[in-house]
């Protein structure tokens, strides 16, 4: 669940401005997915890459994020009290 996750919580703070999470808790999501990048899969992996990992960003356009990662993404922005 870290690939959809990770794609969440850049959304959220690189498009909506809103932080999800504690960067640090961005950066330990970056950290495991580089480290598993090989064995992880989901069909939005390739969105991430290994030098974006590493970077600790996600630097995508928006239109490039998926629906339902935008439509997640909106939704807790707006429920933030219920994330922390």
């Amino acid at each position: 669940m870290l690939v959809p996750w990770y794609l969440i919580t850049a959304y959220a703070y690189y498009i909506l401005d809103e932080s999800l999470i504690e960067d640090h808790e961005f950066d330990t999501m970056a950290k495991e997915l580089l480290a598993n990048y090989d064995s992880v899969e989901h069909r939005h992996k390739h969105l991430l890459t290994k030098e974006n990992l590493e970077a600790g960003t996600l630097l995508l356009a928006e239109e490039n994020y998926p629906s339902i990662v935008v439509d997640v993404a909106v939704t807790l922005a707006k429920r933030k009290d219920l994330v922390k």
